[in-house]
């Protein structure tokens, strides 16, 4: 691998999995995990996020809208509480709950846009920052809807990317 490996990058890797990858791949820098992450599905918070971030490596939410999920009547107190936060930025619901995951240190998204006005909209999710208050009435918001990933089976890999000389 010497030589031809620039950057290496893993997907739905645990902590543990995480640490064993960078044990066996000892001369080369994993830069991201990229894992399902939203208002919603936050049990990485736990233990994944805070290593990633001591260590200095990003993390990638995919799924950061938990599939629409956090804007149904299940989770009516944090689709008004969404909903409020918004109009207090002249934002969208979904441009707060996109905003809320990239507060958090080394945290991107990668939300699916399946229009050219979804895309338009999402990227204007980086044009404010949330207040420290409505961060923190997210954090605990969001935390009480605790639930494992909506994806049905989740199998790590690891991503080398090559670099042409």
């Amino acid at each position: 691998m010497d030589g031809k490996i620039k950057y290496i990058r893993v997907s739905n890797f645990s902590k543990k999995q995480f640490i064993d990858a960078q044990n066996f791949l000892s001369n080369h820098d994993i830069v991201s995990d990229q894992v399902e992450y939203s208002l919603i599905v936050r049990d990485l918070e736990k233990d994944l996020l805070p290593y990633l971030q001591k260590e200095g490596v990003t993390l990638i939410a995919y799924s950061p809208l938990a599939k629409g999920a956090i804007f149904t009547n299940k989770y009516s107190k944090l689709v008004t509480e969404l909903s409020d936060i918004s109009k207090k930025y002249s934002m969208t619901s979904v441009q707060v709950a996109l905003n809320w995951l990239i507060s958090k240190e080394g945290v991107i998204t990668i939300p699916k846009a399946s229009t050219s006005a979804h895309a338009a909209e999402d990227a204007k999710s980086v044009d404010f920052k949330l207040g420290p208050t409505d961060i923190q009435i997210l954090d605990k918001l969001g935390g009480k809807f605790r639930r494992r990933p909506l994806s049905r089976r989740i199998h790590p890999f690891i991503s080398l990317l090559n670099v042409i000389r």
